[in-house]
Order: structure tokens, then C-alpha cells, then sequence
């Protein structure tokens, strides 16, 4: 399972190729409920424009025993793809019907069924 070529190959496949390459990190450390993680840093400086940096995606070992890192991988690319394009990157409808579009499914609520 490589990380990196599944990002790729989302990327092209779903994402129209838009997205830049950011870090993506397989987080060994346990967690309680969380599979993954899209985050990001942001500045402002008075005169300019917000900068965001540091932005990186985190695929936590549940994600790895549970068999769903394709799914949680998408998922955290959906948040990061929304927020490239400038637009809210929650759970919003637009979220949840490119969710079911790659799921092949219908995805009704906040949770996100894998």
C-alpha cells in the first residue's frame, strides 16, 4: 500500500488533477475514533493575502486494521480538495455527494459510512 500513489491516483481520477502533492503520513499513534486527518496552518498579514502552509494529510493505523484506507485516504482529499477550491470543507451536502459518488453509495449523515 503506498500512500503516495493512491493519492495520484485519486488525484486524476476524481480530482481533475488539482490537487498539489502534500505530505501524507501513515500516524502509527492509536486512536479512539479516528481513521484520518486533513490539517492545515494558516497566517495573516495585514496588507496580504491569508497564507496557508504546512497543510498534510494523516492516515492513522485503525485505518490500516480496519482495511479502509482507500476510503479514508478520499475521504481526507475530499476536505483538502473543498478547501483548495475555496469552499467550506466540513461534511456539507457537496461533501457528502462526492462521498457517495466514490463509495457507490448513499452518504446521508455527518459520519461518514466506510
Amino acid at each position: 500500500m503506498n500512500l503516495t500513489t493512491m493519492f495520484d491516483q485519486f488525484n486524476v481520477e476524481y480530482f481533475e488533477g488539482a490537487l498539489p502533492t502534500i505530505p501524507i503520513i501513515l500516524e502509527t499513534r492509536k486512536t479512539k475514533n479516528r481513521f484520518g486527518m486533513y490539517s492545515y496552518r494558516y497566517q495573516r498579514q495585514e496588507g496580504v493575502s491569508t497564507i496557508i502552509y504546512n497543510r498534510r494529510i494523516q492516515v492513522y493505523t485503525k485505518a490500516v486494521e480496519r482495511e479502509v484506507v482507500p476510503q479514508v485516504l478520499f475521504h481526507e482529499m475530499l476536505h483538502y480538495y473543498l478547501h483548495f477550491k475555496g469552499v467550506n470543507h466540513g461534511h456539507t451536502p457537496l461533501f457528502k455527494r462526492y462521498m457517495s459518488k466514490f463509495l457507490g453509495k448513499h452518504v446521508s449523515n455527518r459520519y461518514i459510512q466506510l
